[in-house]
């Protein structure tokens, strides 16, 4: 009986495994290299406040670059039935490489451009600027006010100072307000205001437009206005534009 060759016998998962691993470790550390590249270039580069977003954005960027460059690698030992595969593997790697760099240019970077603008407009807003804010408790029976005291508006443009970036991670709000703030520059900024469960010295709060999400930050100031200048309001301390309230 003829001994069978090497390209006919049959090879376990687990040694399959161990010979992709031995014979293709310079195709996984070029790989590893240049994702590693790709991380540090997307923290250093980026102005997002999420350190993640930043370096998954680098290294989504850097995939098709680090696969590319692992594929051109050779290998350190190859059998024939590692050669029948390669073409294959590189179809299919660089099509799914490409796809994640499409997703983080077309959709992931988009959006975290957008919420770094929406962050440094609303912290940047300065005493002065604002003309009015339409306020409007999210509990059913809340009625809509509009806040002109030239005091407490500019209370709220001081107390974003502090306004940073947020991810919350499955939240429950305890209680919410929607702001619509209309500046001297004719400018509207609506936004979603909540006091969090576990974080009662600050506001949870969230960008809107349209039906649109463009952000959510977190603010220790703004949680003292809240308490200061909107808890437990009366009509007559803050008054409609007409003089009567309208219903949310």
């Amino acid at each position: 009986m003829s001994q069978e060759s090497d390209a006919e016998r049959p090879v376990s998962l687990s040694e399959r495994a161990r010979l992709h691993l031995v014979g293709y470790w310079r195709s996984w550390v070029t790989t590893g290299a240049v994702l590693s590249c790709g991380v540090l270039i997307g923290l250093a580069a980026g102005r997002h406040h999420s350190s993640f977003m930043r370096a998954w954005v680098g290294a989504a960027l850097a995939t098709p670059l680090a696969f590319l460059a692992g594929l051109l690698c050779p290998p350190a030992r190859q059998s024939p039935r590692h050669g029948k595969s390669r073409l294959a593997s590189a179809t299919l790697g660089m099509i799914l490489g490409c796809g994640v760099a499409a997703s983080a240019w077309f959709f992931v970077l988009p959006l975290m451009r957008t919420e770094t603008a929406s962050l440094a407009m609303i912290s940047g807003l300065k005493p002065g600027t604002i003309r009015c804010i339409w306020v409007r408790s999210a509990r059913p029976t809340g009625k809509r006010w509009q806040m002109k005291d030239a005091a407490k508006l500019d209370a709220f443009a001081s107390a974003l100072r502090d306004a940073n970036g947020y991810y919350p991670n499955h939240p429950t709000f305890v209680r919410s307000w929607h702001l619509t703030i209309e500046t001297k520059g004719a400018a509207r900024i609506s936004l979603d205001c909540h006091y969090q469960a576990g974080r009662p010295d600050e506001v949870v709060f969230s960008f809107q437009g349209g039906g649109a999400y463009y952000g959510t930050g977190i603010s220790r100031g703004l949680r003292e206005w809240f308490g200061r200048c909107i808890e437990g309001l009366e009509a007559d301390e803050v008054q409609p534009a007409d003089g009567t309230s309208s219903s949310a």
